[in-house]
């Protein structure tokens, strides 16, 4: 379950980054993500997007810190758990494979 009291500047900015993860700019989208949590730190759901983000550009130390951030504000946030344990999982594998 996710936040949902959420400005509308914080909610475009989030928009903006969802379109940009859509179309494959994972920078654009993180940049986006970051402007919009430097408004509200606190927003579990752009954090959980953030964590996808980097996650796309396998950046997993990034992507399971925010998904950790995200479920310390939300605590029963799925989607932010599944975030998180697929951001381990890959950091281990990445780590056994290098």
């Amino acid at each position: 379950m996710e936040a949902t009291n959420i400005s509308e500047e914080v909610l475009a900015l989030k928009v903006q980054g969802n379109d940009a993860y859509r179309e494959g700019d994972y920078e654009r989208a993180i940049s986006k993500f970051s402007e919009a949590l430097s408004l509200d730190p606190n927003s579990d759901a752009v954090l959980c997007n953030r964590s996808m983000a980097y996650g796309a550009l396998k950046d997993w130390e990034r992507s399971a810190a925010d998904a950790q951030k995200a479920v310390t504000i939300t605590k029963n946030y799925e989607k932010a758990y599944f975030r998180l344990v697929k951001a381990h999982v890959w950091r281990e594998v990445t780590n056994i494979v290098c």
